[in-house]
């Protein structure tokens, strides 16, 4: 009896102190911003409306567009065009899955920081999807964080009727910040196993090699076409803008979030029918530069897709490369026509390449010694070649791993030092 009573004292002091069991007597903290005279609240701003759900109230805009829509270089129907498979390589499924875009979600948060984590907040969220014949867009904005649940009921209800996600970095940021706000809301995670094609890998394995930058904004100038509009507002900008609307109540600058929102996902549409036209269709292959068609080749070799690899790299190779990209093309052509058993084209390359003389074709000598001696048995020629290696790596550095490989070189050329008397002494007797 004395435990009861001393719990129910304890229990009286912290209901003193402002804490209680259960949360249903607990009153908000925060409440929509207010508007000061003179200022604009997000409806007189954006077009779209309030929605009602059983956990609160939150903003809703919409828009939709034909497919015959352009969107920088292509029309948003090009996305339709690409085939699932190619769509299923671009996003590193397994095997020959596919990736269907007429069931998927093209999604882009907006957030109160960059960094993530747990006191990060999803404040906007832009969700694409094609339907019928029309790209349909809806943003769903929380005026206060008092609006998260509703917002992320929304959201989580349109999310359950597609199987897979489109984004933009978004595996590493998007998905996992929106599925720890479910968490947190005690709401259930969405598309965590679904197929995904974060667009980000594959824009890096075809453009890194020529831009400095693969963000969105540097894609879209550089590969897309697309120019935004004066009204946009650079990524780091929007938390504070964010921060200063809950503040005041002024929706005025978020407009150009709205819109930054926009391209976005409008942006993903197009780059996904770019990446997937370059597998496609060779006339638009052939089109890239000499740069780009070497990371296409290296590309389709890590696939396994050799015949489009080879050609990719011989595309590369007629166009104006960098000395250092071509002598690049030249070995991973020569090494991919060596596993296909074409030997004798690839000692073709391994020759023109050593008559270069540079220290960094040392490659091409080693590969000429192995063909001499196993292929056509010239071991003089395996001889000379072998200490041509060696005397470029001599004077490349003397870090452990050259010293490594000018060790194989000489125990390499000993042995065929040895095979040569073994061979003359045969001929003598």
């Amino acid at each position: 009896m004395s435990d009861a009573i001393d719990w129910q004292h304890r229990l009286a002091r912290l209901r003193r102190l402002g804490l209680h069991r259960g949360v249903a007597d607990l009153q908000p903290k925060h409440k929509v911003p207010t508007k000061k005279a003179g200022s604009s609240g997000i409806e007189e701003m954006v077009p779209g409306w309030v929605c009602e759900t059983r956990l609160g109230t939150c903003f809703l805009a919409e828009d939709s567009w034909p497919l015959s829509h352009r969107h920088g270089d292509s029309p948003l129907s090009a996305a339709l065009a690409v085939t699932p498979t190619t769509l299923g390589r671009l996003a590193d499924l397994p095997g020959s899955a596919t990736f269907d875009l007429r069931q998927s979600v093209f999604i882009d948060v907006e957030t109160s920081g960059l960094s993530g984590g747990t006191g990060t907040y999803v404040f906007l969220v832009g969700v694409g999807f094609f339907d019928g014949d029309t790209f349909r867009l809806q943003q769903f904005f929380m005026r206060d964080v008092i609006e998260e649940p509703a917002m992320l009921c929304l959201v989580g209800d349109l999310l359950d009727r597609f199987e897979a996600v489109v984004s933009f970095n978004g595996r590493a940021f998007d998905l996992p910040l929106l599925n720890t706000r479910f968490t947190l809301a005690r709401q259930p995670r969405r598309l965590t196993r679904a197929p995904h094609l974060d667009l980000l890998k594959p824009s890096r394995r075809l453009w890194h090699r020529r831009l400095e930058s693969c963000s969105l904004g540097s894609l879209e100038q550089m590969a897309l076409g697309v120019h935004r509009a004066e009204e946009d507002v650079p990524g780091w900008l929007v938390p504070r803008l964010y921060f200063d609307y809950i503040q005041t109540g002024d929706a005025s600058e978020l407009a150009g979030v709205f819109y930054h929102n926009v391209v976005d996902v409008l942006s993903m549409v197009t780059l996904a029918a770019r990446l997937g036209a370059v597998f496609d269709d060779q006339a638009v292959a052939g089109a890239l530069g000499g740069v780009d068609l070497f990371s296409l080749g290296w590309w389709y070799e890590r696939l396994g897709m050799m015949d489009e690899g080879e050609a990719a790299y011989r595309s590369a190779l007629s166009k104006p490369l960098p000395p250092d990209t071509e002598h690049a093309a030249w070995q991973h052509l020569s090494y991919q026509l060596k596993r296909q058993g074409r030997r004798k084209e690839a000692a073709d390359i391994w020759r023109k390449v050593a008559e270069s003389g540079e220290s960094r074709s040392f490659y091409a000598h080693v590969e000429l010694a192995k063909h001499y001696e196993w292929q056509t048995g010239d071991l003089p020629a395996a001889v000379a070649v072998t200490r041509q290696a060696m005397a470029l790596l001599e004077k490349i550095s003397s870090d452990r791993r050259t010293q490594e490989t000018l060790a194989e070189l000489a125990h390499r050329l000993r042995r065929l030092e040895r095979k040569m008397a073994r061979q003359s002494r045969e001929v003598g007797c």
